[in-house]
């Protein structure tokens, strides 16, 4: 209801929204003021020195071509798995380089609640029910896990964003809902990685294919989902092309034939285990036949 009055800003005089991110500054204040950082995995292994490596680089007046620290060297400044061009990296410019970091990391948290409240909104939801949908969306086990693997932490906060203006387009079919939505998914796409990316469209085509729309032509709304792929794209190409030369010369291709790679995915029976924990064996177990499974290989 509140997307069919003019104002389109009203979502932001709701205490329901505020609440909802104040809840997350809340979750995470000892990093935002409390004097701790986030380490773990990727974090300290790769993401805090990246970034101190681009802030270095254009402070020092040089634009980060190539990074001569990392695997004996690597294109950077046009490798989509840097965000060399990512907006939100101009908040490392703003405050003190551990403050930054930890902002940085937790304003992909606020972007995720405040995208799936937006989201929400969108289709109908009353605002304690949105508020319930950002507080799922933001805490669940899988957003949780994910921020240790900057990538597809970055890429999951603007998906609601994405379907929000993608639903408005096909509902209304203003130019400017299409422009939205080519903004976020631009934006998605330079955060960091394009895992992110490719399920954000899988799922707006879904979400097309599926929901009920004043466009009934069904080829028509997937040629618009086409157009709306192309677009992002295009724009994007400046690093997804040198980032498709590079994964060319990646030996990463040669470590794992398809019998290997298919023997570690996931198998049906796990799927249980999204419900009901331990549904067939504790982690102990788990961790044994891993330790058993690689013992093996590398033997």
């Amino acid at each position: 209801e509140v997307f069919e009055q003019p104002q389109r800003l009203l979502i932001f005089r709701e205490k329901e929204f505020w609440l909802l991110n104040l809840l997350t500054v809340l979750y995470f204040f000892q990093p935002l003021f409390g004097g701790e950082s986030f380490f773990f995995r990727d974090l300290s292994a790769f993401l805090f020195a990246d970034k101190q490596f681009w802030l270095n680089s254009l402070k020092s007046g040089e634009i980060p071509f190539w990074n001569p620290l990392l695997v004996g060297g690597e294109p950077y400044f046009n490798n989509m798995f840097m965000s060399a061009l990512y907006p939100l990296n101009l908040i490392f410019f703003l405050l003190p380089f551990i403050h930054a970091f930890n902002w940085f990391i937790v304003l992909h948290f606020l972007l995720a609640a405040s995208g799936a409240y937006f989201c929400a909104r969108t289709v109908g939801l009353k605002p304690v029910s949105s508020m319930m949908t950002g507080i799922v969306y933001t805490f669940s086990g899988g957003m949780l896990s994910l921020a240790n693997l900057p990538g597809l932490h970055y890429d999951m906060a603007y998906l609601p964003f994405v379907l929000a203006c993608w639903h408005l387009f096909l509902l209304h079919r203003k130019r400017r809902w299409f422009l939205c939505c080519v903004g976020t998914g631009v934006v998605q796409a330079l955060a960091w990685s394009h895992e992110g990316n490719e399920i954000t469209m899988l799922i707006v085509l879904g979400w097309t294919c599926c929901a009920s729309y004043p466009e009934k032509s069904l080829l028509r709304r997937i040629l618009l989902v086409g157009a709306l792929t192309a677009c992002i794209i295009g724009i994007c190409a400046i690093i997804i092309l040198p980032g498709i030369e590079i994964v060319r010369y990646s030996g990463r291709q040669y470590v794992f034939s398809y019998e290997n790679f298919a023997s570690i995915s996931l198998h049906p029976q796990r799927v249980f285990e999204l419900v009901f924990p331990w549904f067939f064996g504790t982690i102990q177990t788990a961790t044994s036949y891993r330790i058993h499974f690689c013992g093996s290989h590398l033997l």
